[in-house]
């Protein structure tokens, strides 16, 4: 059976899995699950991930045929593309193209070498105000709102499969829809079905 397998940040984990290990669909049939498995590398910025990948030890367990949804660039716009921009004075476009370039470059090559069927997940909506130390947030909420959405625009571009939840979970200012979240960043694990339907969605368009 083909299974469904999330890798990334802590997003990969709080966006897709609950209680249980899978995610389903309706058929004709009934109910069909499909095996999940989070592979939750720490917290990779995707300008790293583009970089150097990560270890072997994450693709252990897929199989040829195998979902892969990569989950990775909350980091990015919530610490770092600010900074970029408005300290180093690189211009957004430059930053985001270099950014999108080495990311889609590495999730080419480990969907080649494991021979697994790459999905984009696109970031999600930025927080407005993080109230939990230990969690750093650089730039105005407007600017990452910003971010997000021209970074999502380039990976939606991409010839790889590509979904996001941005409109779902935001408010209409474009940040994280508070209700629906962990109380920090995530989307909450009591709250992510939208995002598991969007998946299952897009899985099922290719059956």
């Amino acid at each position: 059976m083909t299974k469904v397998h999330t890798i990334g940040d802590s997003h990969c984990d709080f966006t897709f899995t609950s209680e249980g290990d899978s995610i389903f669909y309706l058929s004709d049939e009934g109910i069909i699950n499909v095996p999940l498995t989070t592979h939750f590398v720490g917290s990779q910025t995707m300008y790293s991930f583009g970089i150097r990948g990560c270890d072997d030890k994450y693709f252990a367990d897929m199989k040829e045929g195998d979902y892969l949804v990569f989950c990775f660039g909350e980091i990015d716009v919530r610490c770092h593309i600010d900074k970029q921009v408005t300290k180093e004075k690189r211009e957004l476009d430059e930053v985001l193209s270099k950014l999108v370039e080495g990311y889609l470059l590495q999730i080419k090559k480990i969907a080649k070498k494991y021979k697994v069927i790459p999905v984009i997940f696109g970031v999600t909506p930025p927080v407005r105000e993080l109230t939990v130390d230990g969690y750093p947030s650089v730039g105005p909420a407007e600017a990452r709102v910003k971010y997000t959405k021209r970074l999502n625009a380039k990976l939606k571009k991409s010839k790889i499969l590509y979904f996001d939840v941005f409109d779902e979970y935001s408010m209409a200012d474009g940040t994280l829809k508070m209700k629906f979240s962990d109380g920090v960043m995530h989307i909450g694990k009591n709250y992510n079905q939208m995002a598991k339907d969007k998946l299952c969605a897009l899985i099922l368009r290719r059956l």
